[in-house]
């Protein structure tokens, strides 16, 4: 059985590649949804928001600092699900889908290093009530006591 790490990377692949114009509405249809596929108690479909961090109108040093400490100040909170808000991005004369903003491009890949790496355990796209491709679910570890 696939952990549900593995169907939330899949599902964030298949929008930032949909979001590129490398994939189309029709293939993205055509594909199972992962949410539906999860097995775990920890379901990425309804997740209990714990905190919630705006990182709108901030510089990328400033948005990767305030993330960094967001992350190692929720774990050690013992927070679950946190809410990261980027925003869309807008670019000149494109439309937000056309466009990726740079926090919402560089903050999966701050996530992915570390020390964000270690305390996370997965992240997702947001549910559209919650902000949709401009947001992003991120599960904490654990604090280690």
């Amino acid at each position: 059985m696939k952990s549900v790490a593995y169907y939330a990377q899949e599902d964030l692949a298949l929008w930032q590649a949909y979001i590129k114009g490398v994939v189309t509405t029709d293939y993205l249809a055509s594909k199972p949804t992962p949410r539906k596929q999860y097995t775990n108690q920890r379901r990425l479909s309804k997740p209990s928001i714990t905190a919630k961090l705006d990182l709108h109108g901030m510089t990328q040093e400033q948005a990767h600092h305030r993330l960094s400490s967001f992350i190692a100040n929720a774990q050690k909170q013992n927070k679950k699900c946190v809410l990261i808000v980027t925003g869309k991005g807008r670019e000149a004369g494109k439309n937000w889908w056309e466009s990726s903003g740079i926090l919402r491009e560089q903050v999966p890949h701050w996530l992915d290093t570390e020390p964000n790496k270690s305390r996370i355990s997965t992240y997702s796209i947001a549910r559209p009530e919650h902000g949709g491709i401009g947001a992003l679910y991120v599960f904490i570890r654990k604090g280690r006591s």
